[in-house]
């Protein structure tokens, strides 16, 4: 991993090392208050030697909370809000003017979030159509 991205406190990192996966999730989401999914997302990419973890800049410049950044990071703008809301106890027009402003702000994580969301329409997409053209060969099958 890069040193400029943080990632796991050590005691999750003594975990990750034990063999303990699921103690090391259960350390990462009680230290930064990250979602299961993102947390495991987390641990599991500290394991692989991967860095896709948030990084310490982004999430030192910003009044975001570290889920919420996270979330971001997985293109989930509401989750997000909500937990930028849940965090600092604002209102949800302040909560979504700091996610807008904290995106504006961070050229890489915004494009991480409109990659993330890019791909999730797409595979919307491909949902539809394949629903459309079973529902046209039911259709077909019906007919003759």
């Amino acid at each position: 991993m890069d040193a400029g991205k943080p990632t796991l406190s050590e005691p999750a990192r003594a975990a990750l090392a034990a063999g303990n996966l699921l103690e090391a999730i259960r350390i990462v989401r009680e230290d930064s208050g990250l979602g299961l999914r993102e947390a495991k997302e987390l641990v599991e990419a500290h394991a692989a030697g991967r860095s896709e973890s948030l990084s310490t800049q982004d999430a030192a410049s910003t009044d975001l909370p570290l889920a919420a950044i996270a979330f971001l990071e997985q293109g989930q703008l509401i989750a997000a809000v909500r937990a930028t809301r849940g965090r600092s106890g604002i209102g949800l027009k302040d909560a979504k003017d700091r996610v807008d402003r904290y995106l504006a702000e961070h050229a890489g994580t915004r494009q991480r979030f409109q990659g993330r969301v890019a791909a999730e329409r797409a595979r919307w997409r491909s949902l539809a159509l394949l629903l459309l053209v079973a529902a046209v060969l039911a259709w077909l099958a019906l007919r003759g």
